[in-house]
């Protein structure tokens, strides 16, 4: 059940992170290379890995914006309103933005209204005290903000060419590795095909991730990285796994997300009848 207008690529696996990393970067760069240039949102399962793909980005002179759960509520609206840009990068956790569309094209509204809060707050600073203007006021300053930036937000008109131009490529998600829950992963796809536009979703993942959620091995016997050194490679550094195996892959990974499922469930529910338990006694 996948997404409408959403292309779900098939998961490339490696046999170590620098190959991973460097499929991530050449399929930026293949968005950047095609007219209008198509956004990126790359959302990453292990925290630790934000670091290395930003100095990938930067070796690659490729601009890009950082979305973590830490990042100030104001800064995320902004960063939200710009990742739909034709040519923007975003890495993001997995909690971070959710439940916000990026709007393909980018949101010019969003970030004048953000442009305009910090510049009452910059009134505010310069003066000492609160100011509580009507809304007609409100208004009058978010112009003034509006023609402020003209040389800085793209216009009406631009916005609109761009979602246009985008409609048939949309936003490209890429993950970097499993989520423990199948949910989340499922949930990256509906990032992308929104409101009836196309997308492309992809995954690129090594042993440490498959380890990160659980798995050992992907047979009885071998390490990951023994299994998955019998295959082939493709010629862009990723495992030729044949169809069979793959699915076979797919099937364990899901399992395994499955049981994660379960025993959240159930540490919720214990949680849940200790503190009724607790409410009660007092």
């Amino acid at each position: 059940n996948e997404p409408l207008g959403v292309e779900v690529k098939e998961t490339k696996y490696t046999l170590d992170r620098d190959t991973k990393i460097n499929l991530i970067i050449n399929s930026i760069i293949e968005s950047q290379k095609v007219k209008p240039m198509q956004p990126v949102l790359i959302v990453v399962s292990n925290y630790d890995e934000i670091k290395i793909i930003e100095e990938a980005l930067k070796k690659n002179n490729i601009d890009f914006n950082t979305l973590t759960a830490t990042t100030p509520k104001e800064d995320e609206a902004l960063i939200i309103s710009q990742a739909g840009v034709p040519g923007a990068v975003t890495i993001s956790t997995e909690m971070a933005g959710r439940g916000t569309d990026i709007k393909v094209g980018g949101d010019r509204e969003t970030i004048i209204d953000i442009a305009t809060e910090r510049h009452i707050k910059n009134l505010e600073r310069k003066q000492g005290v609160a100011l509580d203007f009507s809304p007609s006021e409100r208004l009058y300053l978010r112009d003034k903000v509006e023609k402020a930036l003209v040389n800085q937000v793209w216009s009406k008109e631009e916005e609109e060419k761009n979602r246009q131009e985008l409609d048939n490529t949309g936003l490209k998600v890429i993950s970097s590795g499993f989520f423990e829950m199948r949910r989340v992963d499922k949930q990256l796809e509906g990032r992308t095909g929104r409101n009836g536009i196309s997308g492309v979703c992809e995954r690129f993942v090594c042993p440490e991730d498959l380890k990160n959620i659980g798995v050992s091995s992907l047979d009885s016997k071998d390490s990951i990285e023994s299994f998955l050194n019998k295959f082939e490679k493709n010629i862009d550094g990723s495992i030729k796994i044949n169809e069979k195996t793959y699915y076979a892959i797919s099937e364990k990974i899901k399992a395994i997300q499955k049981n994660k499922e379960e025993e959240i469930k159930e540490r919720i529910k214990t949680s849940q009848k200790l503190n009724s338990y607790a409410t009660k006694m007092v």
